[in-house]
């Protein structure tokens, strides 16, 4: 599920598969702004920093097992 991984205009930007129209506007708005890139990519890894941590997904892993045991 692509919006999981990309939350369009904070961690990339979103257009709907084959509209080349709506692809062609996401690249133009990045390469415009190439301050606001770099912090799009930056909350890209902040956010898969988050979301998939081994630190932060063994313990929640491992409730789980404790639950079902």
């Amino acid at each position: 599920d692509i919006p999981y991984v990309v939350a369009d205009g904070e961690t990339g930007l979103l257009a709907q598969p084959g509209n080349i129209s709506e692809l062609a506007t996401a690249l133009e708005t990045l390469a415009s702004d190439p301050d606001w890139m770099v912090a799009v990519g930056q909350s890209a890894v902040q956010r898969v920093q988050n979301r998939h941590d081994i630190n932060i997904l063994a313990p929640k892993l491992e409730n789980k097992y404790d639950q079902i045991r």
